[in-house]
Parts: C-alpha cells; sequence; structure tokens
C-alpha cells in the first residue's frame, strides 16, 4: 500500500508529510501516541488544500493509517477520530491484527475500511475508576454515561449493528471479538484484502 516509515512515541512521524502517507498505531491509545498522528494529518491536508489552490485537477492520494492496538483513552481517541473525520483527504484505517476498545473506534472513523482475513476488531462497553468521595464518584459515572453515549452512537452511526447488540454485550459484560467475515457483514469494514 504505501511506504513504511519509522515509528516515533506510537505514532508516525518521520520525514516529509508531504510524501510519507503511512503510518502505524500500535501503542496504547494515549495522548503521546495519537498526538503525532493528529499533527500529520493535519499538516497533509494543509499541503493538499495549497496544492488543490495551485493545480488544476489536483487529486488527493489517501493517508493509510494501521490501527493495530488494544485501545486506551476515549478522549486522546476521540481527538484522533476528530482529526480523521475532518480530514478532507482521505484516510484509509487498516486493520491486520487487532483493532479493539478504543482501537476499534478509530478503526471506524477511515473514509475507507480495510481488513486481513486474520484480523480481530472488539466492542466493549467503556470503563472507568474512581477511588474517592461520593461526590467525586457520581460525577465520574456521569461522565463515563456521557462518554458511554457517545461512543455506541458513533458505532450505531458508522455500522450496521443494532442497539439490541450493543445492550446486550453490556448486559452480559463481555468482550465482543468480531473477525473480518462478521465485520464486513455488519459494514464494519468496507473491503477485506486478500493475504
Amino acid at each position: 500500500m504505501g511506504e513504511i516509515i519509522e515509528a516515533v512515541g506510537g505514532g508516525i512521524s518521520s520525514g516529509d508529510a508531504k510524501t510519507n502517507r503511512y503510518f502505524i498505531l500500535t501503542q496504547g491509545v494515549s495522548e503521546s501516541s495519537v498526538e503525532s498522528l493528529i499533527k500529520d494529518i493535519h499538516e497533509i491536508n494543509r499541503y493538499d488544500n495549497e496544492r488543490e489552490k495551485k493545480e488544476v485537477g489536483f487529486k488527493r492520494k489517501p493517508i493509510e493509517l494501521v490501527v493495530n492496538t488494544y485501545g486506551g483513552s476515549v478522549y486522546d481517541g476521540f481527538a484522533l477520530v476528530s482529526e480523521i473525520l475532518m480530514s478532507k483527504t482521505p484516510v484509509h484505517t487498516i486493520c491486520q491484527g487487532k483493532a479493539m476498545s478504543m482501537g476499534f473506534i478509530i478503526f471506524l472513523a477511515g473514509h475507507k475500511r480495510f481488513m486481513t482475513p486474520f484480523a480481530t476488531l472488539m466492542y466493549h462497553e467503556i470503563s472507568t475508576f474512581e477511588w474517592s468521595d461520593v461526590t467525586a464518584i457520581k460525577r465520574s459515572v456521569e461522565e463515563a454515561e456521557r462518554l458511554a453515549k457517545i461512543y455506541d452512537d458513533y458505532v450505531l452511526k458508522r455500522t450496521n449493528v443494532l442497539p439490541d447488540k450493543l445492550a446486550d454485550v453490556k448486559e452480559k459484560r463481555m468482550n465482543w471479538f468480531i473477525g473480518a467475515d462478521e465485520a464486513k457483514k455488519l459494514n464494519m469494514c468496507d473491503e477485506l484484502i486478500a493475504c
């Protein structure tokens, strides 16, 4: 697909952002692991916007993002999701191994989504932990419920999953592992990559 660049802090930020459009997220989703990815997607869009103004018939070359993570911070994951969704330059997400929890949410953000037959996605209810006074715990629960609604609404909007399925997963307190064929049927990925 694209040229591989050396990984820095979970994302890739090396060389010329105008020509390097292949990135890998392999670390847990955190502020530091998404920072360079957000910056690079933003820089590529700025570059493409300038070229679009100057070149008649300019066609944006897609950004490729391999998502291979167990997940992590909901806040930081949604920062990367927002950058992907705002990107005028198409971002193609690719899962070759795993895209779990917040990694699954990032994978779903792709303008076009690819999986190999060996790839696994995983959805589960978001989790939180607060060890404090009762008022702080109540605030933490309210915030977790707010984030859970955003998380679930996003999954429902970007796939063919029905609300009852998500409710069932949460009621059973389970991790829902999704292989490539099931993901394709549920419109979680657009294309399966032959290996």
